[in-house]
C-alpha cells in the first residue's frame, strides 16, 4: 500500500525570486543547485522504483525560508501510459528544458532529468535558457565550473551525461575548492 503525504510549509517559487530577490544571492544560488541535484539523486536512486521527474525547472523547485530547495510536480512518468491513453503526453512543452530524446521519441531515463537540471544558467544568470545571460557578483571560479558542469549535463548523447549523483560530487568539490 503505497501512502501519500501532504506537508504544508511555507514555500517560495524559485523562477520569480531568481530576477526579483536581492538575497539570493550567489552562495544561496549555488546552495539550490546542490539541494536540487540531491532531491533528484534520491529519486533516481534511493526510490525504489526509481522516479523520473521529467519536469525539472524553475518554476518546480521551491525554496523554504531557509533557501533549500524542494521539488513539486514530480513523478509525471508513472502517468504516461495513462495519459497516452488521452493523447496527453505532450506536456514537455518547456523549451529549453527537455532533453532531446525525451521531446523527440519520449524516450525516458534518468539522464532526461540530468539533462534538464543542467541548464544551471538559468540558477547562475536569472534567465531562462532560451534568453541572453546576465553575469552578476558571482565567484568567476565557482561559475565557470558550474557553467562547465551544465554544459557536460545537456551532452546530446544521454550515456555522455554524468548520473544525478555525480553531479551532487562534482558540485560539492566546487564548494569544498576541490574543483579545477
Amino acid at each position: 500500500m503505497e501512502t501519500c503525504m501532504i506537508i504544508y510549509m511555507d514555500l517560495v517559487i524559485l523562477e520569480p525570486a531568481l530576477n526579483h530577490n536581492p538575497e539570493l544571492n550567489w552562495p544561496r544560488r549555488f546552495q539550490i543547485a546542490v539541494g536540487t541535484a540531491r532531491a533528484l539523486t534520491y529519486l533516481h536512486h534511493d526510490c525504489k522504483p526509481p522516479v523520473l521527474h521529467l519536469n525539472v525547472k524553475s518554476t518546480n523547485i521551491l525554496l523554504d525560508t531557509n533557501y533549500e530547495a524542494k521539488l513539486s510536480d514530480y513523478g509525471l512518468s508513472r502517468f504516461l501510459p495513462l495519459l497516452d491513453n488521452y493523447g496527453l503526453t505532450k506536456f514537455h512543452n518547456a523549451v529549453g528544458y527537455v532533453a532531446p530524446e525525451l521531446a523527440q521519441s519520449l524516450r525516458l531515463s534518468d539522464k532526461c532529468d540530468v539533462y534538464s537540471r543542467g541548464n544551471s544558467a538559468e540558477l547562475v544568470t536569472g534567465r531562462k535558457p532560451v534568453e541572453s545571460p546576465k553575469f552578476e557578483g558571482f565567484a568567476e571560479n565557482e561559475l565557470i565550473q558550474v557553467m562547465k558542469l551544465g554544459l557536460i549535463c545537456t551532452s546530446e548523447i544521454p550515456s555522455r551525461r554524468p548520473s544525478m549523483a555525480e553531479v551532487v560530487q562534482v558540485l560539492e568539490s566546487i564548494r569544498n575548492g576541490l574543483g579545477s
